[in-house]
């Protein structure tokens, strides 16, 4: 049994090692010979900020070399403020910030420090940030939300609302606050989005509605249709994208994630349709994320630093439990680029397989009461 546990832990420490590796190389990257550059994803952020807080030509040229922008606007009450930012303020921001506010969270929803510690170094926090991305604010959103919802329903419902600027992440949560009729979750939830996309209009005007309409979500359609294999798809981790690596034509690729997308709610419901105890929250919070992935076309592996913390906080959580999620989800995402670029894009059968490892506990007998 010893052997074993240690076995899994030289697993994880490997896996470890080549995030660091992985993601070290990636940020030397950004020097160049005119010195530090934001990360590519940053700069996209960015300059689409830059566009809408003061437009030029130079900017929207700049913005359609670099990338395709395809985030909803509340997205830009981001955006905008690190346009303002130098490439070492806003990177240093963009990473410090949401680390931050993810340990904060884990603590508040009861993880214990040593999962809080593997999550702030997990591979999918070293990639968010050296990368440039976004996933450490959805990941506090979405963690907020799933693991307050019992103990914290106005707080959760706020923080299930500001996934608005990321809403493909947030497919499940109104089935979670149904399920568990706890309305005053789900009615935070609605005031939340309603505030975050008048301010966004009011701040904006209502044509950065129209853009994303016309242009942002064609820009988010193509990336999935694109014949396989592209560059933008190796770091997605949907169930579409996997039937795509299989060769399946869109008709089947669309069917098969919207079977997933069905089954994916319909097994939300059955984990928050009773109560559960404490023991069972930590398992239900993260079989509820890997649903929330299984339930999207659109999602990526910098997506996942909640993820992480939701594994670890499982895993850890009764002394002895055997480590196999913590080792299969660390080695899987630390080599995830090389995985899918070399075989196929794993995140799918990755989520299933933890899913039959949380959910024995996470659905088991439920205790205590629902929050109203």
């Amino acid at each position: 049994m010893k052997s074993g546990r240690a076995g899994f832990w030289v697993l994880v420490i490997v896996a470890q090692a080549a995030a660091v590796t992985l993601d070290a190389a990636i940020f030397r990257g950004q020097f160049e010979a005119s010195g530090f550059v934001a990360p590519a994803d940053l700069r996209c952020f960015q300059m689409n900020g830059a566009l809408v807080g003061h437009y030029s030509a130079a900017a929207a040229a700049a913005a359609d070399r670099l990338c395709a922008f395809m985030y909803p606007p509340p997205f830009l009450l981001i955006a905008v403020p690190l346009s303002h930012l130098g490439p070492v303020a806003a990177t240093c921001l963009l990473a410090a910030v949401p680390a931050l506010g993810l340990a904060v969270t884990a603590w508040r929803i009861g993880l214990r420090w040593p999962a809080i510690l593997l999550g702030l170094m997990s591979p999918p926090s070293l990639l968010c940030a050296a990368l440039g991305q976004d996933g450490g604010v959805t990941s506090i959103l979405l963690l907020g939300a799933l693991g307050l919802a019992d103990m914290a329903p106005i707080a959760a419902g706020l923080m299930a609302g500001g996934l608005v600027i990321k809403p493909q992440l947030a497919i499940v949560l109104p089935f979670c606050f149904l399920a568990s009729r706890n309305w005053r979750a789900f009615g935070a939830a609605i005031v939340s989005v309603a505030l975050i996309c008048l301010v966004t209009t009011a701040w904006f005007g209502g044509g950065v509605w129209t853009h994303f309409a016309h242009v942002q979500l064609g820009a988010a359609h193509g990336i999935l249709t694109l014949p396989w294999p592209q560059p933008p798809q190796h770091i997605l981790i949907s169930g579409f994208i996997f039937l795509r690596a299989l060769g399946a034509g869109l008709p089947v690729a669309f069917a098969g994630q919207a079977l997933s997308t069905v089954l994916s709610l319909g097994a939300v419901w059955r984990l928050w349709s009773r109560p559960v105890g404490q023991e069972a929250r930590a398992a239900r919070l993260a079989a509820t994320i890997c649903l929330a992935m299984l339930a999207t076309p659109f999602s990526y592996v910098y997506d996942l630093p909640g993820a992480a913390y939701a594994v670890a906080g499982y895993t850890l959580a009764v002394a002895g439990r055997p480590l196999l999620p913590i080792a299969l989800f660390w080695l899987i995402t630390s080599l995830y680029l090389f995985i899918s670029i070399a075989a196929l894009p794993v995140g799918a059968p990755m989520f299933l397989a933890l899913l039959v490892l949380f959910w024995r506990d996470a659905a088991g007998p439920g205790q205590g009461a629902h929050a109203g």
